[in-house]
Formats: structure tokens, sequence, C-alpha cells
């Protein structure tokens, strides 16, 4: 080979080595993912095989998106994601899953890692009702025209049950404020329905909470 086209191959071999260089260096995204639980039983987990992203996340065919509200929670500038995810045996909308022995809807906290992954920055596993109702409701969803925080429940046709949890939100984590509950049925004596606010004296935690709390509150109050 001639001198300079010996020059010019070496030239061009460089320049491609520094482009297939620049290439490798590019970082490659990577998604956390909110997978299957780990007690399901062998049938649903043959069922959910998959994933599917949402908010810069992987989430397994296992669950579906409920609802989902923007909230920088971590005060970065960028935008996180508040989203209720709940198995698909516990939502009529997708028939052929049976129970599946961890049947739990949960908050998830995504937090924005850099514009297009987010990081599962925390699961509270027992806050969202599992209630299963094929009306309109029974499971809760964000109120989109807060500020903060606020998880509403409203279930029922003939009578009517909700409640709203209100927290705020310190140094990234989640307190409970107070919660409303609402309760009217047809025949009921009361004009506006049996209405009950708890308020709490010093802010609770939101991991403390229990979806069972409802229940107590029908109980004692009777709405």
């Amino acid at each position: 080979m001639k001198p300079a086209l010996l020059i010019l191959f070496l030239g061009l071999s460089l320049i491609s080595c520094k482009d297939n260089y620049r290439q490798a260096r590019q970082p490659v995204t990577s998604y956390d993912t909110l997978d299957v639980p780990k007690d399901v039983t062998a049938e649903c987990i043959e069922k959910s095989k998959g994933y599917f992203k949402a908010y810069g996340c992987m989430v397994s065919s296992y669950y579906r998106v409920i609802d989902a509200k923007p909230m920088d929670v971590n005060n970065d500038a960028l935008t996180d994601t508040l989203v209720i995810i709940s198995p698909s045996s516990l939502n009529p909308d997708y028939p052929g899953f049976d129970y599946c022995g961890q049947d739990n809807r949960k908050l998830v906290i995504l937090l924005n890692v850099d514009g297009k992954s987010s990081r599962v920055g925390r699961v509270y596993d027992n806050v969202i009702c599992n209630e299963v109702s094929r009306a309109w409701g029974g499971y809760d969803t964000f109120d989109k025209k807060a500020d903060n925080m606020v998880l509403c429940h409203d279930a029922g046709q003939g009578c009517k049950f909700e409640y709203k949890i209100y927290t705020s939100l310190v140094q990234q984590e989640f307190y409970i404020d107070s919660i409303y509950y609402y309760s009217k049925c047809p025949g009921d004596d009361l004009l506006n329905g049996n209405q009950y606010t708890l308020k709490y004296e010093e802010r609770v935690p939101l991991e403390y909470y229990k979806r069972t709390l409802t229940n107590s509150i029908h109980k004692v109050k009777g709405i």
C-alpha cells in the first residue's frame, strides 16, 4: 500500500474508532421496576409476563395504573409522580385474573431522575383501599386540583360513601393532617348526609395509616 493511501486509511480508522467510542460512552437509560410480589401464585406469575413503561418506570403487567399526580416531592426542580397501582385481579376491567395471594393496591412515589427515567422512592402497601366494585369508584384516586396530595374515595350508587385524606409534604415525607368522611343513603333524616372529620393534633406519618381505619369509623360513627 502506498504511503499516502496508508495514512488516509489509518486516519479513517481512527475517526471510526472515535465514533464507536463515543457511541459506547453514551449512557444507557436504566429503569427502576415495580415487579410482581414474591408470594403470588404461579398461575398469576404466568399471566403477568411482560412489562410496560409508566412515568419513567417499568411496571409488571400484574399491575394496572389507576391514577397519577405530578408533584415535586424531593424539591429538586424535577416533576416526580405519585402513582396508584392495582393488581389486575382487583380491577373488573381486566378479566382473567383470579385472586393471586398478595392482592394489594399500592401508593408509589416515583422520583424523577433525569427527565427520562424514575426510581421508586417509596411504596405504601396499606394505604389504598382494596374494595372491588363494578360501579363507579371503590378505590382511591388523587384530587387533581389540590396542591398537596389528597386521596379521595368515592363509592356506591344508592348509598354514597366518601372520604378524603389530606396530607402535607414535610422534608420529603407525607403526613396526614385530617380525614374527612361523608355518607348518605336514600331516606336518611340528615339533609346533608352524615359527615365527620378526624383531625390530628400532631401530624401522623402516612406510613402509619391503615386502610382498615375506614371500617372503624363506619362502626364508631355510623357513617
